[in-house]
């Protein structure tokens, strides 16, 4: 997936499901990390990270959580604190969810990973027998991410600050065909 930051493309590859079930399981403030700059091009993770170094540029290590999170989400189909939530479901439940799968002719090792957090969104869902059931479940799967910002900072009501439109990300057409 193609992105801008400050006029800057930079390139996020097709990662395989066990990459992303790695990086949700890290913290709140470094799971993203893990995935964006982690997995860029190793140009692209060192210009990002000096620029959230050089303490003379306003992009700081909070406004590349929110580029990195909102990236990550439309590559996950959705909010990307929902998807990492989701996604450590898969993995608490790997064997369960594997088998259900398996059932339903869907190989989530090799779908796109978005199909797998709708998958397991699904299962969830079907679990819920009443209306508050599934009320409390999306409270808790659609809540905004724990804990404070990267730098420390508390968060603000909502999530988080907006990233100014400095940075524009663009899927393209091959990318849900291709993960």
């Amino acid at each position: 997936m193609a992105f801008r930051v400050d006029g800057v493309e930079l390139w996020l590859p097709r990662l395989p499901l066990p990459v992303w079930l790695d990086a949700c399981q890290y913290e709140p403030s470094g799971c993203w990390w893990m995935l964006i700059p982690g997995r860029l091009e190793e140009q692209a993770r060192a210009w990002l990270e000096s620029r959230i170094q050089d303490p003379r540029d306003g992009f700081d290590v909070d406004l590349l959580e929110d580029v990195a999170t909102r990236v990550l989400g439309r590559v996950l189909g959705c909010d990307f604190w929902a998807g990492r939530r989701l996604l450590m479901a898969v993995a608490a439940e790997w064997m369960q969810f594997d088998g259900l799968a398996v059932q339903w002719g869907f190989d989530p090792l090799n779908a796109p990973v978005h199909r797998t957090v709708n998958a397991m969104w699904a299962l969830q869902v079907q679990g819920c027998d009443e209306d508050s059931k599934r009320a409390r479940l999306e409270s808790e799967v659609f809540a905004g991410p724990e804990g404070p910002r990267p730098s420390g900072r508390a968060r603000e009501a909502g999530g988080g600050r907006a990233a100014g439109g400095s940075w524009e990300a663009r899927a393209w057409d091959a990318w849900r065909g291709g993960g």
